[in-house]
């Protein structure tokens, strides 16, 4: 029965033990033969200066300054790209802070802790795969044609700067510092639900950004599965973030220039189903 849940949906290693690891002690990571490198490695403390409490307490807070610096993005006056792009930035510099102060890591760790690390192949191909229902729906729903015209480039660049910045703070929030922080202490399955469902209930700030993108009870719905999907390919990754930065920001693309969740959700199904053949390829390998 365990062998046919998969790694995603496990709460230990391969090896029987849980997902914890001891402060000063870095876990190696396994070497396989053909070296394909999609392992699913437990977080390590490299770089911290201290145990830090429970992280739920600095989640809490990092998401209280979110909800606020995102509720007067919603409610400012002026263009709205570049207030979407600075607000963003806003929050990666105070996660980034976050990070540093509350969670002991050393400022020279902080960009690799939340995930900006090289990832396997195999994740990329995962990522590249769930990536294109949202593209497909961009092209379909006319995000092109929505730039407006005479004043088309200017607009699409400042709209893909706040597409940026809103994939890399949504990721590296949820996935590289709420969902590998408490995979400290927790398994996947704990991890990755209190992931998603943060995820989910921050989304209709993230959607009201966009006019025409009304958060509605279907995206925050399609949301919880992709948040799931999303911890089950950044763990596959090795911690990586640039595979799920992908996923998200043709989704978040799809929901702000064509007002469709679906691509979430497709998405969502193709990352989970994809991370589960990696895995029993894995197994039979093995």
């Amino acid at each position: 029965m365990k062998n046919a849940r998969g790694t995603f949906l496990r709460s230990e290693r391969p090896d029987g033990e849980p997902w914890r690891v001891r402060i000063g002690v870095p876990e190696a990571r396994p070497v396989r033969d053909d070296d394909t490198r999609c392992e699913l490695p437990a977080p390590t403390d490299q770089g911290r200066v201290y145990n830090p409490p429970h992280p739920i307490f600095a989640i809490a807070f990092v998401y209280a300054v979110s909800i606020g610096l995102l509720w007067g993005a919603t409610s400012g006056a002026g263009a709205a790209s570049p207030r979407f792009a600075v607000t963003f930035a806003a929050l990666v510099v105070c996660l980034l802070a976050a990070v540093h102060w509350l969670e002991g890591v050393q400022a020279s760790h902080l960009a690799a802790k939340l995930g900006a690390v090289r990832a396997p192949a195999c994740a990329w191909w995962v990522a590249g795969v769930a990536a294109l229902p949202g593209l497909a729906w961009c092209v379909g729903g006319g995000a092109l044609r929505q730039a407006g015209p005479g004043n088309a480039w200017p607009s699409l660049v400042l709209g893909a700067l706040a597409l940026a910045a809103a994939s890399i703070w949504t990721e590296a929030f949820f996935r590289g510092f709420a969902f590998r922080a408490l995979m400290r202490r927790h398994g996947f399955l704990f991890s990755a639900a209190v992931s998603s469902v943060l995820g989910g209930a921050i989304l209709p700030f993230v959607l009201a950004l966009r006019a025409g993108s009304a958060p509605t009870i279907l995206s925050i719905a399609c949301e919880l599965p992709l948040g799931f999907a999303l911890c089950a390919l950044f763990a596959m990754s090795g911690m990586s973030l640039g595979p799920g930065l992908c996923v998200r920001a043709s989704v978040l693309a799809a929901a702000w220039w064509a007002a469709s969740a679906w691509p979430a959700l497709v998405g969502a199904v193709i990352v989970l189903v994809l991370v589960r053949a990696t895995d029993a390829r894995r197994a039979r390998e093995a």
